[in-house]
């Protein structure tokens, strides 16, 4: 499974885009998955 991370361009516009996936994490509105079998919050697993 494949999920794109997208804004809106205003936020990318208000905000600019991120630096880095740390940046984004820290700085930008984001959702998370949570593991319900854990209630933990499943680790974002990036690619190119």
């Amino acid at each position: 499974m494949s999920e794109p991370i997208v804004a809106t361009p205003a936020l990318i516009k208000r905000m600019g885009k991120p630096k880095d996936v740390f940046d984004l994490a820290a700085n930008f509105p984001v959702g998370y998955i949570l593991n319900p079998q854990t209630g933990k919050v499943w680790d974002w697993m990036l690619g190119r």
